[in-house]
């Protein structure tokens, strides 16, 4: 084949991804990759992942999940660390993502409705691929233990963070940077604030008065006492 030729089949392979190959389809070829793939040997670090296999996974991440443009990197990891717990889950993978197809349901949520979806085995699965990704971790953490099974997967892109974004930020993260706080939620109307309401020190204003029974000036502090002589 030549290049033009392999130029032209490598778009019209983009182009299906992008549009014209529907989920279906799509969920189809990431079962047979999976499927084919489980019965080889595997290398569980990331970077020995082959793309079609984080690809597949990737896919039938997003469907469980129902979250699009999901980082492959992330799949990759969390692939990986998957395989490396439970040998036989690319094998689990592509049987759910081959029930997935022939269910032909649109969304997680269909596919739950589906009677295929009541397979125990299935629903186990789809948990553990959906619990990496929520959770930012795979594994089960042990309390009081130092070493587990844990793996990391990411913090930053963990879903289970998604849906309170709006008013909530990641833990130990500032949402727009030093003080951001200062600034009401984009959903709350203040009430009018005196001026230099955002100012620190003696520059605050006393909005609600003196504390009462406060002294009025600082005391000083007591002079300290001198140092301990031998006899």
């Amino acid at each position: 084949m030549s290049e033009r030729q392999t130029a032209g089949t490598g778009k019209g392979q983009q182009a299906a991804i992008g549009g014209a190959l529907d989920r279906r389809a799509f969920l189809v070829s990431g079962a047979f990759a999976l499927t084919a793939l489980a019965g080889t040997r595997w290398l569980v670090a990331t970077a020995a992942a082959a793309p079609a296999d984080t690809d597949a996974f990737r896919t039938l991440s997003a469907f469980l999940t129902g979250a699009p443009g999901l980082d492959a990197e992330i799949a990759a990891r969390a692939f990986g660390q998957l395989t490396e717990l439970d040998a036989s889950f690319p094998e689990k993978a592509g049987v759910l993502a081959s029930a997935v197809a022939t269910s032909d349901a649109p969304s997680m949520d269909d596919f739950l409705a589906h009677p295929a979806s009541s397979d125990l085995a299935l629903r186990t699965t789809a948990v553990t691929v959906v619990s990496a990704w929520y959770l930012g971790y795979t594994g089960t953490p042990i309390a009081l233990r130092a070493e587990d099974d844990t793996g990391f997967v990411t913090f930053t892109g963990a879903l289970q963070f998604e849906p309170t974004m709006d008013a909530t930020l990641r833990p130990t993260y500032a949402r727009a940077g030093l003080n951001y706080w200062v600034e009401p939620p984009p959903f709350v109307t203040p009430p009018p604030m005196p001026e230099g309401i955002r100012s620190w020190g003696r520059a605050s204003p006393q909005g609600v008065g003196a504390i009462p029974q406060a002294p009025a000036t600082m005391p000083e502090d007591p002079p300290a006492e001198p140092p301990a002589t031998e006899p």
